[in-house]
């Protein structure tokens, strides 16, 4: 029994010298452990939020109702390109920038002339293109426009650019009306008063 065990115990050891052995390179010496590649971590890139395009409502000119004024949209800024009320136009062109007043409810009529360049007309209430309400190739009626401040730009279709004639009207601005003055009159006496007076006064010294 104890002779089977001794046996059993060397060829174990037989089997495992073989295995060493099969683990061993053709040279006859241990492989050399494999290193791992360091990861390099890559730097994650952050995008930039591109503003959104605007009119300069800050350099706006002012204008009035029944006022008419000479502009050029040459050498003006060129911040918008796209309108929400006209997609469809392409406004590459410089664009100049006005602002009207509204103190109460009315209608407005602007009109461009003398042009030279194919220039467009935009009523915007903000300076967002997308606040864009009304639109005209050299003209523009709005209607029941509530009181406010509205901005009028002339812009350049396809890249155009040159001077203009500007007039705006409101039809329907109210005007302040002068409060009449009360004057006092002289109420006349009595017509029968007048008469009898001298009358009552002639008896009585007649009396005396």
């Amino acid at each position: 029994m104890a002779g089977t065990r001794r046996t059993i115990i060397l060829w174990s050891l037989a089997a495992m010298a073989l295995l060493a052995l099969a683990a061993l390179p053709l040279g006859g010496s241990l492989a050399a452990p494999v290193s791992q590649p360091e990861l390099t971590p890559t730097a994650t890139q952050t995008a930039t939020a591109t503003p959104a395009p605007a009119i300069d409502i800050g350099n706006a000119t002012p204008i009035a109702c029944g006022q008419a004024i000479a502009g050029t949209t040459s050498g003006a800024a060129n911040n918008v390109s796209v309108y929400g009320c006209a997609p469809w136009l392409p406004e590459t062109g410089p664009e100049r920038v006005f602002s009207l007043s509204l103190q109460t409810s009315s209608d407005m009529d602007a009109l461009l002339g003398d042009l030279n360049s194919d220039l467009d007309l935009f009523l915007l209430t903000g300076s967002s293109p997308a606040s864009c309400i009304a639109f005209g190739d050299n003209a523009i009626s709005a209607r029941a426009l509530t009181a406010g401040t509205y901005y009028l730009v002339v812009d350049g279709f396809d890249g155009a650019a040159g001077s203009f004639q500007f007039n705006v009207w409101c039809p329907l601005a109210v005007t302040a009306t002068p409060t009449p003055t009360v004057t006092p009159t002289i109420t006349p006496r009595p017509t029968m008063l007048h008469h009898y007076l001298p009358l009552l006064f002639h008896s009585t010294e007649a009396r005396r």
